[in-house]
Formats: structure tokens, sequence, C-alpha cells
């Protein structure tokens, strides 16, 4: 039951994280249209994201709970789940290569440029989903160990990305410290479900679930108060400089 309550939380915060993102695309007098257009694919794919892993976690996972196992509503949902996550794996993955590209892309203020970002977001889904779909029925050995190895290919693409927001100034530095922590959540399922596709080798060691959910959680709160700062700069007026920009009247603090 913890394990339920932790992971719908992570769910429904990783919602509010890309509808916060989303209210800080705004432009703001001398900020590059750049960062307004990184904050706008953020908050895009992440509340995607987060919209899927409420339907799996918050919905499909608790009746499958209660039905019990043996049931046909556990049994499809153990064929479900490598479907969804699977498909939202790939979606981090082609969130990554957007934001490392999103300077050869076109403005945010375009169309075209938002268009491109959701149909490659639902493709890379269902990219994934088919992967899920391949793979059958969730086995925690296979599951766990491709979870990993896609959890390792999301992390190449976000270092990507982060590296660029640092080199041609395409992100601010509230949504490049945001998506280091996101990308450190993401080493650590790399660790995580590695271990756990060991779950079922005698002896082996076997971390507890429910503190994926728990670390993801804390993530995504300091992603939270991150978005709800620039939000709040957003609202005043005051620019967001890239990381290693340094203005003529110094901000207060790193965060801005």
């Amino acid at each position: 039951m913890t394990t339920l309550l932790l992971q719908c939380l992570m769910a429904i915060l990783t919602v509010v994280f890309g509808v916060m993102a989303l209210s800080t695309a705004r432009r703001i007098p001398g900020s590059p249209e750049l960062h307004q257009a990184a904050w706008w694919l953020t908050g895009t794919v992440f509340t995607i994201l987060g919209i899927s892993t409420v339907l799996q976690l918050c919905v499909a996972a608790p009746w499958a709970y209660f039905a019990g196992k043996g049931t046909p509503v556990f049994d499809a949902y153990l064929r479900l789940s490598p479907i969804g996550n699977h498909s939202r794996g790939f979606l981090v993955v082609a969130y990554g290569a957007m934001l490392a590209g999103i300077g050869r892309l076109a403005p945010a203020r375009r169309p075209p440029f938002r268009t491109a970002v959701v149909l490659a977001s639902f493709a890379a889904m269902i990219v994934g989903a088919w992967v899920g779909w391949k793979e059958g029925s969730l086995v925690r050995s296979t599951h766990y160990t491709a979870t990993a190895i896609y959890d390792s290919t999301e992390l190449i693409f976000l270092l990507a990305g982060l590296f660029i927001g640092v080199v041609w100034n395409t992100t601010d530095r509230l949504l490049w410290i945001a998506v280091v922590i996101f990308t450190v959540h993401e080493l650590f399922d790399v660790v995580w479900y590695s271990a756990l596709a060991w779950s079922d080798v005698p002896n082996a060691w076997r971390p507890p679930t429910k503190y994926i959910h728990l670390y993801a959680s804390v993530a995504y709160l300091l992603m939270i108060f991150l978005a709800n700062r620039r939000m709040r700069l957003a609202r005043k007026g005051v620019r967001v400089p890239g990381l290693l920009e340094f203005p003529q009247r110094a901000a207060g603090s790193m965060i801005g």
C-alpha cells in the first residue's frame, strides 16, 4: 500500500511540474527566446509524461492491486505495464534529444516548433509502446534489465542536452538545474533497476521498490520549487540568465 501511495504521489508531482513549466514559458524583455522555448518544451513533455504516469500508477495499478493476483485485471496490468513504462522511457529520450537540438529548431512562438515537439513526443511513445508490446508481460528479470538499459540511454541524451544548454545558452539556470535534478534521479534509476533485475536470484540484494518513488518525489518537489521560482520572476518581468551568463548587475544567488 505504501508503494501505491508513493508512486501515485510521484505521478501527480510530475503533472504539477509539467503544468508549472508551461506556465513559466512566457516572454520576458531581454530574455533569449530559446529559454522560453526550452521551458515550453519541458512543460509539454513532462505534462504528457505525468498524465501517462497517473493513468498507470494512480488508476490501473490500484485497480490491479485490489483485484488480486491471478485475476484478469491483474494479468492485464502485467501485460500493459511494459508498454507504459517503455513508452515513457522513449519519451524522455526524445526530450533529451529535443533539448540538445533546440538551438536548431524554430522559435517557440512559431506553430511548427510546438507541433514538432508534440508529434515527436507521441512518436517516441509509440515506438516505446511497441518495444513494450514485443517484450510481453512483465517479468522482473527481463523488464528491469531493459528498463535499466533504456534509463542509461536517457542519461546520455539528457547529459547532451545539459552540455549544450551551457555551451549554447539554450536554457536559463533555473531550468538547467531542474534538468540536472531529473538527470540525477535517472542515474539512481539505472542503479536501482539494475539491482532489481537480480530479484529472482537467491541471496541477491533487492532494494525496496518504494524508495524509487520516494526519491523521485523528492526530485520533483525540488523541480517544482525551481519552476515556481521561475514563474514568480517571470510575473515580475525579471530575466533569469543562463548558467554561465554574468550580467552587469549580479543576481543574489545561483538560482536568480
